[in-house]
């Protein structure tokens, strides 16, 4: 029979992760990929962590992405949403979207990771949006340019 040592002190002693407290802060994208929703629509999700205190839950933002049934109007404020988020982070819109792909150019059903942006820092202004499940949790209200 294994055994694994230490694992009853390690959960034992575990730490808990706090909430963000609302207000503006710089983050760091922890990770970032373009997934597909259940219409089979693009969009990025970026799980953000703060710089000033990592050992808080990460921030996780929804970036959508225009599909074939979107509006003008849609289109138009994705496009401003992703503006926001590249002038914050100091992503160069310019520059093409790589991502990990499924091989033949499409997005993975795990999505396709966006490894250029893992790292940058940016600011963002946080508030409170209470979870049946999960409780408390800190959503992103705007993005700052600083």
């Amino acid at each position: 029979m294994g055994v694994i040592a230490g694992l009853n002190e390690g959960v034992t002693n575990a730490q808990e992760f706090n909430t963000l407290d609302a207000g503006q802060h710089q983050l760091q994208i922890a990770n970032a990929k373009v997934k597909k929703s259940k219409k089979g629509h693009p969009y990025i999700s970026v799980c953000l962590e703060s710089i000033a205190d990592p050992m808080t839950n990460e921030v996780w933002h929804t970036l959508f992405l225009p599909s074939a049934d979107s509006t003008e109007k849609q289109i138009a404020r994705t496009y401003a949403a992703i503006k926001a988020f590249d002038l914050a982070f100091d992503i160069d819109p310019s520059v093409d979207l790589e991502f990990e792909d499924d091989g033949n150019g499409g997005i993975p059903d795990d999505g396709g990771e966006i490894f250029a942006w893992k790292g940058q820092t940016g600011w963002a202004v946080l508030k409170h949006k209470e979870d049946p499940e999960r409780g408390t949790q800190a959503v992103v209200a705007s993005f700052v340019r600083v």
